[in-house]
């Protein structure tokens, strides 16, 4: 998300939308000689696994004014493993070179080696790049981080100006994809830290230093109001005397249109230590959501 440089941290699980053998996904940012340069990476199973929640392996991110730090943790094994990724512009226009290093910082358990760490690459802006995680002896298996690099564009506003609709299956999956998303509060930016985990499921929720926590779901339900809608590539909701817009990179239901957004507000919800002054965004099935 933008203006979050030195703290950002993320981890989401698929949501029917990433590659088969897809684990866990996410994005960070940083800014490099004035640029703000992004990565999103999936982590893949290959081939895929019948129950990926048999590895026990957790994950995100962290980011410095130096790097980007991926870690991840294999509770199994009691081993961390990741890398150190380092952007900046150039050597051309629309070009970025690229080098990834052996992570650095604490971890939770003993660092074990990636298989190999690439030496600097050049790529064009938007490519992705293949990055072995383990593998196994015979070579056979191996889980790999697809890491797409970018610079920062702003996501536009909505244009569709249809009537919102109920939401139907007919309508097809929902894409939250945060990546270089864009926070409007009482049309203003927000530009403090900001940050995404994800569940399975299609229900999305929100945490705002001294608001609590938003629960924004597509179908009604006891509870909720409607109070907002998705409407192209952006989410925008009013509850409390409070007006939000969240602004992506991507059509989130697919295609151009509006469909209604039920809110649930809940003002005494507490975040995490640590993270009361972030924007936090999740998804999670609403039954898990309405039961906190």
């Amino acid at each position: 998300m933008r203006n979050i440089s030195l703290m950002f941290i993320c981890v989401l699980a698929a949501l029917g939308q990433g590659p088969p053998g897809e684990i866990m996904g996410g994005a960070a940012g940083m800014n490099r000689n004035g640029v703000e340069i992004r990565i999103k990476y999936q982590t893949v199973a290959e081939p895929p696994l019948k129950n990926p929640a048999d590895l026990k392996i957790s994950g995100g991110v962290r980011v410095t004014k130096d790097a980007i730090h991926r870690m991840m943790n294999d509770s199994v094994n009691k081993q961390s493993f990741g890398y150190d990724l380092t952007a900046e512009p150039g050597p051309g226009p629309d070009q970025l070179t690229v080098t990834i290093a052996p992570l650095s910082g604490k971890t939770e358990y003993a660092l074990a080696p990636l298989p190999k760490y690439p030496p600097p690459q050049m790529i064009n802006d938007g490519d992705t790049i293949a990055l072995d995680l383990l593998v196994s002896p015979d070579g056979r298996r191996k889980i790999v981080d697809y890491i797409q690099v970018s610079t920062y564009k702003e996501p536009p506003a909505a244009s569709s100006t249809s009537a919102a609709k109920d939401y139907s299956p007919d309508d097809g999956p929902v894409n939250f994809g945060f990546f270089d998303a864009k926070i409007l509060m009482n049309g203003a930016l927000f530009t403090g830290p900001s940050g995404f985990t994800g569940k399975a499921g299609a229900t999305l929720w929100m945490t705002v230093p001294q608001q609590g926590r938003y629960i924004l779901s597509l179908v009604p339900h006891d509870g909720l109001q409607k109070a907002g809608t998705i409407r192209d590539n952006v989410i925008g909701f009013e509850s409390d005397g409070q007006k939000y817009e969240i602004r992506t990179q991507n059509l989130i239901m697919g295609q151009k249109g509006a469909w209604n957004l039920y809110v649930a507000h809940d003002p005494l919800y507490q975040p995490k230590p640590g993270t009361e002054n972030y924007v936090s965004l999740g998804t999670d099935r609403l039954d898990n959501l309405l039961k906190h």
